[in-house]
């Protein structure tokens, strides 16, 4: 990312939990940290007035790509009314 679009103090949240609730931990992350998540769901969210560039990388011989929206959440996606021009691809 571009140092002329970081500014020092923005931040994101991101929450990692499992639907089962083993893992529930919320968690503020600033420009270069990583978050390991284990498994479970990981949304993340620019604070108001910033943006968020999130990349998702998987790693080992058994972690398929494969996006599941968790079920009480799930009617977010029926309400993207077009995708965001700045963004090349929405992967589902």
């Amino acid at each position: 990312m571009s140092s002329s679009l970081v500014r020092p103090e923005s931040f994101a949240v991101q929450r990692v939990y499992t639907a089962d609730g083993r893992i529930d931990e919320t968690l503020t992350v600033c420009d270069g940290e990583l978050v390991l998540v284990p498994e479970g769901y990981h949304p993340v969210v620019a604070a108001h007035g910033y943006n968020a560039h999130y990349l998702n990388a998987l790693a080992g011989s058994a972690r398929p790509l494969a996006c599941s929206d968790h079920p009480v959440h799930a009617w977010v996606r029926g309400e993207w009314k077009a995708k965001d021009p700045r963004l090349p691809m929405v992967h589902r």
